[in-house]
């Protein structure tokens, strides 16, 4: 028959059998889910821990897509501000030839470093939408009867 205790993280307590599930929303017997790995009973208070980072990415169990998502936001962030202080030290040195066109380079770098900032995060927010959306979908067919 094998060990009842088998996959049993407290065996004193059987209740507690962990029966698959990642740390921080797991689904133990009942099909109950209980928040951040707390459960009746648990010895461990950060739940039982689910696989590694190369074995999620292996499995396809988490998507990685958001939390690259967020990186390229902020990298974006850091050549954006590159590019408008080079654009004004650029305005700053053509000054000398054309004071005109350097003090257009100037008052473009200032302006439009805002508004390039608002639609980075614009189109970030639309690619992390796109996994929201992926998301509820799932939560939708699951609920689904059948």
């Amino acid at each position: 028959m094998g060990d009842p205790n088998m996959g049993n993280p407290n065996p004193g307590n059987p209740g507690t059998q962990y029966t698959g599930g990642y740390a921080g929303g797991q689904q133990y017997p009942g099909g109950q889910q209980y928040p951040g790995g707390q459960y009746p009973g648990n010895p461990y208070p950060g739940g039982p821990q689910g696989p590694g980072f190369f074995a999620k990415m292996m499995n396809f169990d988490a998507m990685i897509g958001p939390t690259l998502i967020r990186v390229m936001y902020f990298v974006g962030l850091v050549v954006l501000l590159l590019s408008c202080v080079g654009m004004l030290l650029f305005g700053l040195m053509s000054m000398m030839y054309s004071p005109a066109a350097g003090l257009g380079l100037i008052v473009m770098a200032i302006l439009l470093m805002p508004l390039y900032a608002i639609f980075w995060r614009f189109a970030c927010e639309m690619w992390i939408l796109t996994f929201k959306i992926y998301d509820r979908l799932g939560e939708i067919k699951d609920k689904l009867p059948g």
